[in-house]
C-alpha cells in the first residue's frame, strides 16, 4: 500500500507557490525514482507533455509563466549561451568573452 502523500506546492524557503512544469518535472522524477523507474526523468517527461498536449521539447522551449517563475523568465532575459559558458568556464572568457554568437570561434565548414 502507498502511503505517500504528496506535497503542496511549497518552495524550498516554505512558502506556497504556484506548480510550474519545472518543478512538475522535479518533483515527479524524484516521485519516479522512489519507485523505480529505470529512467524517471525520461518517464516525468512524456507523462507531463502528454497531459498538457504538448512535444516533449516544448516542457523546455515554452518560455511562459506555466513554465517557469518569474525569476526564471529574468535569468532566460538576462543570460545568453556566452555568459553560461564564462560562468562555468571561467579560463574561456578571453576566447568567447566579448563575442555576441557563442559558436562564432569555430569556422565554419567550406561548401
Amino acid at each position: 500500500m502507498d502511503t505517500y502523500q504528496p506535497p503542496t506546492p511549497a518552495s524550498s524557503s516554505g512558502r506556497d507557490e504556484a506548480w510550474t512544469v519545472g518543478r512538475l518535472l522535479t518533483w515527479t522524477t524524484d516521485y519516479l525514482k522512489r519507485r523505480g523507474s529505470e529512467s524517471p526523468r525520461l518517464d516525468a517527461e512524456v507523462m507531463l507533455a502528454h497531459v498538457l498536449d504538448w512535444q516533449r521539447v516544448e516542457l523546455y522551449t515554452h518560455f511562459t509563466d506555466e513554465v517557469y517563475t518569474p525569476e526564471g523568465i529574468t535569468w532566460i532575459e538576462d543570460n545568453t549561451m556566452v555568459t553560461v559558458l564564462t560562468r562555468h568556464f571561467p579560463e574561456l572568457d578571453p576566447y568567447v568573452g566579448a563575442l555576441t554568437n557563442a559558436f562564432a570561434i569555430w569556422e565554419r565548414p567550406s561548401t
